[in-house]
């Protein structure tokens, strides 16, 4: 979550530094990254920053302790809602 908690979203997984953190949503532009096609949306999502943001690990074949910015993705509520939902593939 991008909102000022420090605490880890999985307990068993590390978080982002606040330094990723911030360079993931400059790249995201302050839209949603999400590219699932198990979402409601077809191709990137690109919902406008409002609200809470939610970083994640991009790929769940990558380790769960990648903590780069490449292995990061900014996603929205809704997106994060589903990824919750659905899983993260």
């Amino acid at each position: 979550m991008l909102s000022g908690s420090n605490a880890p979203e999985r307990s068993e997984a590390m978080e982002f530094s606040q330094y990723i953190k911030e360079q993931a949503v400059k790249r995201a532009g302050g839209r949603c990254e999400c590219m699932r096609t198990t979402h409601t949306h077809s191709g990137r999502c690109n919902a406008k920053y409002g609200g809470q943001w939610y970083i994640h690990s991009r790929s769940a074949l990558r380790s769960k302790d990648d903590l780069s910015l490449s292995n990061s993705e900014v996603l929205c509520s809704a997106c994060h809602e589903a990824r919750q939902l659905l899983g993260a593939l």
